[in-house]
Formats: structure tokens, C-alpha cells, sequence
């Protein structure tokens, strides 16, 4: 299989947070003999991620960098430094 093997040749290769561990081929689940691949990543905080080959390659193009947790560590970043803003405001205006 063409596409199989195309995605063979970046096992292991690192794609933002992501690495790229292994490929699976499987049968279609509505009973036809298409095949499909399922492309498994795992991320630096440890989580372990399946896609398609049709979302992977999202990943590959490098518009998907992590699982999420890079989203989520951008959040809480900002939240905080909001909560520092707030609070440090409030003191300088007696507001409590």
C-alpha cells in the first residue's frame, strides 16, 4: 500500500510535541474492504494520541503541534498572569 508505506518512512520523527510511534492498518468498520490507517502519536506530557490519516496529516503540515496540553498550558499562562493583574490592580486602588 502506497500511503502505508509514505507513512512508514516517518515513524519516529518528532512533529512539534508530537512523535510519531507507529502505524495500524484496519478494515473499514461498515463491512466494505476498504482499508484504512490509523497513525498513533504519543506527546511529550505522556498522553497518547490515535488519528486517521486524513487528521494526521493536520499534524504533519504542522497546524496540530501537541494532544492539546499545549493549549490548555497557554490558558493557565494567561489566566494567571490576568489573576496577578487583577489582584496588583486592587492594591494599588485600595479596592478589596
Amino acid at each position: 500500500m502506497k500511503i502505508f508505506n509514505k507513512y512508514n518512512a516517518l515513524i519516529g520523527k518528532k512533529f512539534g510535541k508530537l512523535i510519531y510511534t507507529k502505524i495500524e492498518q484496519v478494515r473499514a468498520s461498515n463491512g466494505n474492504n476498504r482499508m484504512s490507517c490509523l497513525l498513533h502519536f504519543s506527546c511529550d506530557c505522556g498522553t497518547i494520541k490515535v488519528y486517521s490519516a486524513h487528521n494526521a496529516s493536520k499534524i504533519f503540515e504542522g497546524s496540530t503541534i501537541s494532544c492539546g496540553c499545549a493549549r490548555k498550558e497557554k490558558w493557565r499562562k494567561s489566566y494567571y498572569t490576568w489573576k496577578k493583574f487583577q489582584e496588583s490592580n486592587q492594591l494599588q486602588h485600595g479596592v478589596q
